[in-house]
């Protein structure tokens, strides 16, 4: 089960037969730690779901040097205590965690957790966490494929110069492979940097296949295969994908937020999925931005500037929301068009623009005309990744916005 689920069900420490009813699963662990001073003391214990009965339990005290071990060791022997229904190599899997640095893990799921939030601040955040991880030990793989798709995804938002992000995505990636290549991470993060970088789409798939193969269960591997089935035009595909990584982590804002209802313009659905991510975070805006984008292009303009108005609330900018409502109201849609055209810049290179490909794009760069499509190929890859870009009307939404 992934963190971020677990993480939301830590206020109900008392009622694991509810947590496991609500989550479809037959037994639940819980744990309580206290730590004194150097020292961590951990009890846990199994409890089946449809008994509340102790299926397993165990007290276990390390040093803060041993905190990545004592995983490992909670999770091999709970799953010698589920024996007879896990092989060999499941509980291979369950019992490994890549370093025996204690401080170098914390500071991995400190850079995880950061990095699962999905927004330009908190990538560069997740990725400041995988570097000092990897200071602590060279050989860490899940920690150079964090830092991989940290750069990745700065590269995509402009954080970091175009063509640094690239060089730095895909040496982190390969050395991950390097260091261990049965572990999904690693080849997640490759596959994410020839999708949105060097559009080395077979060698992508057959990435985020091998990272399916080695763990069928992660949500994060279905995520990348849902984006990169929609890069492809594949919507039943990346619909079904992003269903599948939803079920497995369904507290996760990034498997929550999906494009895939929306690049397959079934706007209803793409609604439905974004409004039931903001019941788990009611701030988070990349749903907000869907429910904007899905306005937008059906030419409901007076709610797709509410939902503009509520993205920049939401990020904190409450000066800027200020200015577009007071825009829209002199100006109508075709003013915010204008002026979020001046002010932004966006990615020459981004899985936005790979993703509405196969569509007429809301927003193009100023160099191409009005009639057509982005095209990307290696010679978009420059030293900046940002183009002025200008607004226009998508086919599908009525031309009155730009009436004077």
């Amino acid at each position: 089960m992934a963190r971020s689920t677990v993480a939301h069900y830590k206020s109900r420490q008392d009622d694991p037969q509810g947590v496991g009813h609500d989550l479809h699963v037959d037994g639940v662990l819980t744990g309580r730690v206290n730590q004194h001073d150097n020292q961590f003391d951990v009890e846990t214990e199994l409890i089946s779901v449809a008994t509340g009965a102790q299926l397993w339990g165990k007290r276990y005290i390390r040093s803060s040097n041993d905190v990545s071990s004592l995983e490992s060791a909670i999770t091999s022997d709970v799953a010698s205590c589920l024996r007879p229904q896990l092989g060999g190599g499941q509980r291979e899997k369950l019992a490994k965690i890549g370093t025996s640095n204690g401080e170098a893990y914390q500071l991995y799921l400190k850079g995880r957790y950061h990095f699962n939030i999905f927004t330009p601040d908190e990538i560069t955040v997740g990725g400041r966490f995988f570097e000092k991880a990897i200071e602590l030990d060279r050989n860490y793989a899940a920690a150079y494929a964090g830092l991989a798709d940290a750069y990745t995804l700065e590269g995509y938002y402009g954080s970091v110069p175009g063509a640094k992000a690239y060089i730095n995505s895909r040496d982190a990636a390969r050395r991950a492979l390097e260091l261990d290549s049965e572990i999904p991470e690693s080849h997640l993060s490759l596959a994410m940097s020839d999708m949105m970088f060097f559009h080395n789409f077979s060698e992508a798939e057959a990435s985020i296949k091998r990272a399916l193969a080695l763990d069928p269960n992660s949500a994060y591997s279905h995520d990348v295969s849902g984006w990169f089935a929609s890069v492809m035009g594949r919507s039943s595909e990346a619909i079904a994908e992003s269903r599948k990584a939803v079920e497995l982590d369904p507290l996760s804002l990034v498997s929550n937020f999906s494009l895939s209802h929306y690049m397959a313009r079934d706007y209803n659905q793409a609604l439905q999925q974004a409004n039931r991510t903001l019941e788990i975070d009611p701030k988070y805006p990349f749903a907000i931005q869907v429910i904007a984008w899905v306005n937008e292009v059906t030419a409901n303009y007076g709610a797709a500037i509410e939902q503009w108005i509520r993205n920049e609330e939401a990020l904190g900018n409450e000066k800027r929301a200020k200015e577009l409502r007071v825009v829209f109201e002199k100006s109508g849609y075709r003013g915010y068009l204008r002026k979020d055209a001046k002010e932004k810049k966006a990615p020459a290179t981004s899985m936005m623009k790979l993703l509405i490909t196969p569509f007429l794009v809301i927003r193009m760069p100023l160099s191409q005309r009005f009639n057509e499509r982005p095209i990307l190929g290696r010679d978009s890859i420059t030293s900046s990744s940002t183009q002025d870009w200008t607004a226009f009307v998508p086919t599908r939404a009525t031309p009155n916005c730009f009436a004077a």
